[in-house]
């Protein structure tokens, strides 16, 4: 996934517009999703004021178990203004904030599944907002396979190997079919007799 840094470029003739600048993300394994955009005032040039920059962040994606809290991280959000005093949480994918608080950490539990795009708004000091989103998949095993296309619905597999093309995953399944003998020519030679020591 890719992050996206917000800066609002402003003028006299124009007023302020948006410009989103994508960076790599740092880690493999933890890549956050960000899609920002930012309503902000129009600075006073006469006084020196600079543009605010102000930028919404989720850590993600995430792949979770129904049923098990999930503690949601935010802390990389920030405003030039000085500290976000609002964030606002979509859960659902319903463009509804279902949650609201002062701080970046949210801890929530989905009660069903859930395969979308988890929504933050965030707020500065003078009221300028952005608005991230992180990819979700909330299901019934934890793993990143929707109920109807888990071949083990019940079992963290993520793999979703199926040895004997069975239908049943590998994880679930009581005979999946791996060899249980040698090949016709095929034996187990003698072992290998170590070296001696010097």
């Amino acid at each position: 996934m890719t992050l996206f840094k917000v800066l609002v470029v402003c003028s006299l003739m124009t007023g302020c517009g948006v410009t989103e600048i994508a960076v790599p993300a740092d880690s493999a394994t933890t890549s956050p999703s960000v899609t920002a955009t930012t309503e902000a005032s129009t600075p006073d040039v006469s006084t020196g004021d600079q543009p605010e920059e102000i930028q919404a962040w989720i850590q993600g994606s995430y792949a979770h178990k129904i049923g098990e809290p999930l503690e949601l991280d935010a802390r990389g959000s920030y405003s030039s203004a000085g500290k976000l005093v609002k964030y606002e949480w979509d859960l659902d994918g319903d463009q509804q904030f279902d949650e609201t608080s002062t701080e970046p950490m949210l801890t929530y539990t989905w009660d069903k599944e859930f395969v979308g795009e988890i929504t933050l708004r965030v707020t500065s000091p003078t009221g300028a907002t952005a608005i991230g989103t992180t990819e979700a998949m909330i299901t019934n095993d934890g793993d990143s396979t929707p109920y109807e296309r888990d071949n083990c619905p019940e079992v963290n597999n993520h793999g979703q190997t199926d040895y004997d093309n069975d239908g049943i995953g590998d994880a679930c399944d009581d005979t999946p079919g791996y060899p249980t003998e040698d090949l016709p020519g095929v034996s187990e030679g003698p072992a290998p007799t170590p070296s001696a020591t010097r």
